[in-house]
Formats: structure tokens, sequence, C-alpha cells
């Protein structure tokens, strides 16, 4: 009976120690999938879509061109590593890349897609920055406008897995939910990539005198 017993407490003692190996061993392949928080690789996709400028106007209210329409140039800045910070975020405007420019047109369609890598590094949400100027060679450029248009979801799998978000407006600093207030339209995606597709270098432009404008409240 003893030598019985003896052998019950070893059998349940190496029961529960393979359990505990098992549930570790399972822990593990579940954190090495999600992999190091600190150390992530992301690619962020925004695609511009649409101005919308139907009055023609600039920040200050005035009118592009008085006999024709505007002739919109956009910058933009793909914000991955300053998103919370006040504009213009990590890089300042006079730095961004022209990513599309139209003449004589208020609404264009700019279709325009814009990808930013984050390495190495926490990831957590993103900001697509974007100023629209008139171009006018025979003064100075006015502003139209600048938006900030949020990127909040969180990192598919991968490319495949990744959904493009519903198209939304970017909210805009001058003349919010007014009627003559210009909209600019936007969707995006995030996803995880190898370490060997990540690029986190900067586009950026020679810099540049940016628009005029002294807009008002209205």
């Amino acid at each position: 009976m003893r030598y019985l017993g003896v052998i019950t407490l070893c059998l349940v003692l190496s029961t529960a120690f393979a359990e505990r190996l098992y549930g570790a061993a399972t822990r593990g392949r579940g954190t090495a999938h999600l992999g190091d928080p600190n150390d992530q690789y992301i690619r962020v996709e925004a695609e511009l879509i649409k101005l919308t400028n139907d009055g023609g106007v600039t920040a200050n209210n005035a009118y592009c061109d008085t006999f024709g329409a505007c002739d919109p140039r956009v910058f933009a800045h793909l914000d991955t590593d300053r998103p919370n910070a006040e504009w213009p975020g990590a890089v300042a405007v006079e730095y961004w890349p022209q990513v599309f420019e139209a003449d004589n047109v208020n609404s264009p369609l700019i279709n325009k897609k814009i990808k930013r890598d984050s390495c190495a590094k926490p990831y957590k949400d993103a900001v697509l920055r974007v100023y629209a100027e008139d171009y006018d060679p025979a003064s100075h450029n006015d502003q139209i406008n600048q938006w900030q248009c949020p990127i909040t979801r969180k990192a598919a799998e991968s490319e495949i897995e990744a959904q493009w978000s519903p198209v939304a407006e970017c909210v805009p600093k001058f003349h919010p939910g007014k009627m003559n207030s210009v909209t600019l339209t936007y969707r995006y995606r995030v996803f995880r990539i190898n370490k060997s597709q990540c690029d986190a270098s900067l586009i950026a432009s020679t810099p540049r005198t940016v628009g005029a404008t002294t807009p008002r409240s209205g």
C-alpha cells in the first residue's frame, strides 16, 4: 500500500508537470505570433479621394480666381511618428512632398495613394496631414485649407487580410461644418509587413514658401 501511494503521487505530479509544460508552450506560440509590441513592422496606406471646393474659395473666403477656378496644389505627410502632436506634427509643412495638382478646377478627383512604414518600434495609430493651396504665379499662392485625417484601425496580419476603411472626410482647420467648408475625403488600411520590406525613410521636398492666408472665423 505504501508503495502504491508513492506511485500514485508520482503519477499525479508528472501529469501536473506535463500540463504546465504544455500550457507554457502554447502561450509561447501565441506570444510569438503577436510579436514584440516594441518591435513592430507596420505599413500604413492612405488614399486621398476627392477635394470638394464648389465655391472656389480660399481659407479666407476669397475667390481663387476672379474669372476662373482654383489651381489646387496638394501636399501631404503621413505621420506615424507623432500622430497626436499639434499641427504640423513630425515634419514642417515646407518639407512635405506635393502629391497632386490641377489647373482651373475647383473640385478635382485626386485618387492618390500615400504609404508610410513604421519599423522596429511600437505602433498605435497615425494621421494623414494635408495642406492645399491655390497656385498663382502672378503673385503668391493662397491657402485653401488644411486637414487632419485620422488613421485608427489596428493592423491586419497581412496585406491580403487588410481591408480599406470606409471613405470618410478629413477634419478641416478652417470653417468646419460651414457652407463654405472645403472638404477632403480619404480612406486607409494598415497591415503588418516583414522586416525586410520595411522602409521608414521620408520622401521630403526641398523647402518651399507656404501659401499665405489670413482666414476669417466665419
